[in-house]
């Protein structure tokens, strides 16, 4: 366990666990395979970050857990989603089960903070809606709640901006509007889904430190879902790295950040700016472009990309997932001596 105090502290007991599930997309013409049989989990009380370019599927798995995958043209073709034990997937979307599921059990923090609320509704009518919906209490009480929520996440004057559009606020407010929504429902877990969009860099780190704090404080497990790795570095417990719809690399964050094994996660950190780089330093791109998930061969989806692949990479099919330490996994055939 990292000794950041930012960084909030696992229980015992197993909340969600995530195991082979497949989805894919279809065209009239193709199939793409947008998560290829990934399995994960998330502990009570932790914090975890899933990280990946983005089209790497990271997104979309997290939207086939909680049911809300457009279907068609989206599918879920395997797997299972167990929270607190329960096969979620077992639920039709819209079922009574799923519906209690979603807020009071599972929330999720959409991205775009801008788009993700109703334009001509109050952010008051909003909440409210949203917290009677979950919970059996009649509209002044509902009220009432919202303001606590948006007071929770430090928005001033929270009865004044129950009456506002949300085109009257900020960006900033907007995404604290939406974590008000979490706190409102009390969520078990919460999924943060690029919570940080458009943002500038002060403003990201309120809106992380809020979601951390709201964790700790109702004792809820968190999943951050974010293409930017050092965004989560002082967070997370650990961190599943994704890529083309596979997991690639999996392990505690003070392991994975400082002792990388993938080719991929090595690309990862050295296009993250520091603050000790000098100025004639320059960040490194990961050369290529991702894989179109229509037309990916048996080979490592990352080969073309990658300056470590070897001979064993190009004539032998994708590597499984292999543990390489304590609570460290990888997907990849290259000595991790040359990696460390």
């Amino acid at each position: 366990m990292s000794d950041n105090p930012s960084v909030a502290k696992a229980g015992n007991g197993r909340m969600l666990e995530v195991k082979n599930l497949r989805i894919s997309f279809f065209t009239q013409d193709e199939e793409v395979k947008a998560v290829n049989d990934i399995s994960y989990y998330v502990d009570e009380q932790e914090v975890v970050a899933i990280v990946g370019e983005s089209g790497c599927g990271k997104s979309v798995s997290q939207l086939a857990t909680i049911q809300l995958l457009q279907s068609p043209p989206g599918k879920i073709l395997g797997g299972e989603v167990l929270f607190e034990g329960v096969n979620l997937l077992k639920y039709q979307a819209d079922s009574r089960e799923m519906q209690g599921m979603r807020g009071p059990k599972i929330s999720m923090i959409f991205q775009e903070p801008m788009t993700s609320l109703n334009p001509v509704f109050t952010i008051g009518r909003q909440l409210v809606d949203v917290i009677r919906a979950h919970k059996d209490i009649g509209e002044k009480e509902a009220w009432k709640l919202g303001v606590e929520s948006l007071r929770v996440v430090k928005i001033p004057d929270p009865e004044t901006r129950m009456q506002s559009y949300p085109f009257e606020i900020s960006g900033g407010m907007r995404q604290r509007v939406l974590i008000a929504f979490t706190v409102a429902c009390s969520s078990k877990l919460i999924i943060a889904d690029e919570p940080t969009t458009a943002l500038d860099v002060t403003t990201q780190s309120q809106v992380m430190e809020l979601l951390l704090k709201i964790v700790d404080k109702n004792r809820s497990s968190l999943i951050i879902v974010t293409h930017n790795l050092g965004l989560v570095s002082r967070y997370a417990n650990r961190i599943y790295v994704m890529y083309a719809g596979q997991i690639v690399e999996s392990g505690r964050s003070e392991d994975l950040l400082v002792r990388p094994k993938h080719p991929y996660t090595l690309g990862l950190l050295k296009s993250v700016p520091t603050l000790n780089a000098g100025k004639e330093e320059k960040l490194v791109p990961i050369k290529g472009s991702t894989p179109n998930l229509a037309r990916l061969s048996d080979k490592c989806a990352f080969m073309d990309r990658c300056e470590y692949a070897r001979d064993i990479c190009r004539g032998s099919p994708g590597p499984m997932l292999r543990s390489v330490g304590t609570g460290h996994d990888l997907r990849c055939y290259i000595d991790i001596k040359e990696n460390s």
